[in-house]
């Protein structure tokens, strides 16, 4: 099993035929932390960090979001969480003002990966 990358580094890409890691919470945990690790000099900015974990985990699965169509169908879903979970929860008043913000932007960057990973975000 590998270790840590160091600070800085990006993990080798996966292959179509390299499942990579199994998909368990544990792993899921790990791609949450590479998010929300602190920036050091030269290392990659936040929404960078998103979408190296986001991408990592379709890769693992023999995808890609720089792929259109996955792109497409990966926004689509973002977009029905937000609604649906995020924008539900919180119109039926479990949700406080200050939590929906906070998720409504989590998941405002997370829509943003693939065009971060084509290079057509901000255009």
């Amino acid at each position: 099993m590998p270790g840590r990358q160091p600070a800085g580094t990006t993990p080798p890409a996966l292959t179509a035929t390299d499942p990579g890691p199994a998909d368990t919470r544990a792993t899921r945990r790990g791609h949450l932390r590479a998010v929300e690790e602190a920036p050091m000099p030269g290392a990659p900015t936040p929404d960078e960090r998103l979408a190296i974990a986001i991408q990592s985990i379709y890769l693992s699965r023999g995808m890609s979001l720089s792929d259109p169509d996955t792109a497409a169908a990966y926004e689509t879903a973002v977009e029905a969480v937000a609604r649906i979970i995020v924008d539900g929860t919180f119109k039926a008043g479990r949700l406080g003002e200050e939590e929906h913000r906070r998720l409504r932007a989590y998941l405002d960057a997370a829509a943003l990966v693939p065009e971060h990973l084509t290079g057509t975000h901000g255009r």
